[in-house]
């Protein structure tokens, strides 16, 4: 989804303009301890050697929210799109 974006959102090196995804799994049958979750995944930053910080928005460009559907629980409570976006 990123890399689709070189030649319409931005050309050459122009990585600024590169838009955040949001990708969004559907899980159906999954196992019971699986079953009725939303887990969210997303980049985070590691400072291995020295003291340099990279803007977050320079490297968050990327969300992926796995929804298992499942038997546990009966509209067990409200999405938003906070959930999704953060």
């Amino acid at each position: 989804m990123i890399s689709s974006q070189r030649g319409t959102i931005f050309k050459d090196q122009e990585y600024g303009k590169i838009k955040k995804c949001v990708s969004i799994w559907l899980c159906e049958d999954t196992a019971d301890i699986r079953s009725d979750t939303i887990n969210r995944y997303s980049f985070t930053e590691e400072c291995l050697r020295g003291d340099f910080r990279e803007e977050k928005k320079n490297y968050d460009l990327m969300t992926v929210v796995v929804l298992r559907l499942g038997r546990k629980g009966e509209n067990s409570g409200e999405m938003s799109e906070e959930m999704f976006v953060k």
